[in-house]
């Protein structure tokens, strides 16, 4: 689970240099407050994130040995020719010790699935100087950009002073309210059992899990019911341009009991497909 934190809504210019945030960022088109305290909180902040890694930190140097923390709060955008600023509400995740980016995933799906939002993709990021650029996936849906999500680039856990790799989130609630589905209808349990495979394959380091997965789906006849990545495996036998990924693959049909022949032949047509994309069965 999640701690969840409160923090400030100001920040200062420091806070953004900590997160390495681009100095033509719109995250540095700030509010700035008329009679703040001090420049540490002269500006409204646009992003959780840098209160969140202050909170981390303080936890850190408490000598904590993991803390994920999490926040509900506002940010504050400024307006063209408004004294107002506009005021979504974002959900964000940071977090340091025994986590790691797929624990951070299946909180970002858990989130996409409690809004009932399907046809979710994450794709790599590689351009954002505050995050990790082989580690981080933004958050989309049929092209809208919802969030982002990843490891911190090395280099920003030590501007807050602190040892360790971290992880954060940050997702628009505003856009998850807009987009929300309808909720799930009941549906009857299944009646027919199912076959589980599993695949480990050996792929480029290069190519995301997303384009793996519609390959898969694009040649399972239809009897594919639910996909999922358990295992990413890097080593030297395997070669410093290549990674194993392992997938669990369930099998059902709504009308029959599924032949072990039947799924045998899926496989071969999937394994065909994905050797096509230079992706082949680790041995």
């Amino acid at each position: 689970g999640l701690y969840e934190a409160m923090t400030m809504s100001f920040m200062g210019t420091q806070t953004l240099d900590n997160l390495n945030v681009a100095t033509d960022s719109k995250l540095r088109n700030a509010v700035r407050i008329s009679n703040p305290l001090g420049e540490e909180t002269a500006f409204m902040k646009t992003t959780l994130l840098g209160t969140l890694m202050e909170s981390l930190s303080k936890n850190f140097a408490s000598r904590q040995k993991s803390v994920p923390l999490f926040e509900l709060n506002k940010i504050y955008l400024p307006i063209d020719n408004d004294p107002l600023a506009h005021e979504p509400e974002m959900f964000s995740v940071a977090a340091y010790g025994d986590f790691d980016f797929f624990k951070l995933k299946g909180i970002v799906e858990a989130v996409m699935d409690y809004a009932n939002i399907s046809d979710v993709d994450y794709l790599p990021v590689s351009d954002n100087p505050t995050f990790h650029p082989g580690r981080t996936a933004k958050i989309t849906h049929k092209g809208e950009e919802l969030g982002i999500f990843g490891e911190l680039h090395p280099d920003v856990p030590g501007n807050f002073q602190i040892k360790s790799r971290c992880f954060v989130a940050e997702i628009s609630v505003e856009k998850l309210f807009a987009l929300r589905g309808p909720d799930p209808a009941f549906e009857p349990l299944p009646r027919f059992p199912a076959v589980t495979r599993d695949l480990a394959l050996v792929v480029d380091k290069e190519v995301p899990s997303a384009d793996i997965i519609k390959t898969i789906e694009m040649n399972d006849r239809g009897l594919l019911e639910k996909i999922s990545l358990f295992d990413v495996y890097q080593s030297k036998e395997l070669g410093d341009d290549t990674k194993s990924m392992a997938y669990n693959l369930i099998f059902r049909s709504d009308d029959r009991t599924l032949t072990d022949k039947e799924v045998d032949e899926v496989i071969a047509e999937i394994l065909q497909a994905l050797n096509k994309e230079n992706i082949r069965l680790r041995g």
